[in-house]
């Protein structure tokens, strides 16, 4: 073969190698194309820009990150005038009045609060769980709260045992329960209208016969054997002494048969 023959032979030997290149650039180039074309029409539309409207983020009220989450450092706490401006403080449902047939918080007020629990269709949770006991007691969380109710005339003081995590479901319970034993003095029996008093003395003396709670006459005995925890709500308008303490978030505290 010619030297020119030889050089033609090379030259097309060239040439079909890099035609081959070409062909299989240009079937990569293609398919992934093929590939940026069908991810664009399978993906999702852009979401709307927020405009921080709260309806936008419903999905804050499913997640864990709520307002009953138990710590210091979980969620604001205001003091109750502040929190009152935001409108009525919100009671952790563990602990809210009303409960229902699908709700309901188990707790005969007679007894220590460490054996209530917090019943569902779906689920017992038993107060006793950290989990439980240490959430917040209100939202926005405040450092001290008031109680009252119709069944007896004092106001019930709960301060936080933390004051960084506020009041919790735990500091509520402990509280009422502590005041709820102590014994009566005799002279709140002797303000008490006979009929009344004789009425307090037969709940009392049928108690201590079935050896529930303490001896002697106490507070929860003014029940009239109303003795289960019906919950608590706020009462942002309570007035006591003939003038309305803005200072202060009281909540009204019901028992139930």
């Amino acid at each position: 073969m010619s030297n020119a023959e030889e050089l033609e032979a090379f030259t097309f030997q060239i040439a079909a190698k890099l035609r081959t290149q070409r062909l299989a650039g240009e079937e990569a180039r293609r398919a992934a194309e093929a590939a940026c074309r069908a991810e664009e029409a399978n993906r999702p539309p852009p979401l709307p820009r927020p405009t921080g409207k709260p309806e936008e983020f419903r999905e804050f009220s499913i997640i864990l990150m709520g307002p009953w989450v138990p710590g210091p450092d979980m969620g604001p706490m205001l003091p109750p005038r502040l929190a009152m401006t935001l409108g009525p403080i919100t009671v952790n449902p563990l602990i809210a009045f009303p409960f229902s047939a699908q709700r309901r918080f188990h707790w005969d007020v007679r007894y220590s609060y460490e054996d209530a629990k917090y019943v569902t269709p779906n689920r017992e949770i038993p107060i006793s769980l950290p989990n439980a006991r240490l959430q917040p007691a209100t939202a926005p969380k405040v450092p001290r709260l008031f109680i009252i109710s119709e069944s007896f005339t004092w106001d019930i003081m709960v301060n936080a045992r933390q004051p960084s995590a506020g009041v919790t479901v735990h500091d509520v319970l402990h509280t009422v329960c502590r005041f709820l034993h102590t014994a009566l003095i005799d002279q709140t029996m002797c303000d008490a209208s006979q009929s009344h008093r004789t009425a307090v003395r037969n709940v009392n003396r049928i108690r201590l016969s079935q050896s529930i709670g303490p001896s002697g006459i106490c507070i929860f005995d003014l029940l009239l054997g109303t003795t289960k925890f019906g919950g608590l709500i706020h009462k942002p308008d309570h007035v006591a002494n003939n003038f309305l303490r803005e200072d202060d978030a009281f909540f009204v505290l019901s028992f139930e048969n």
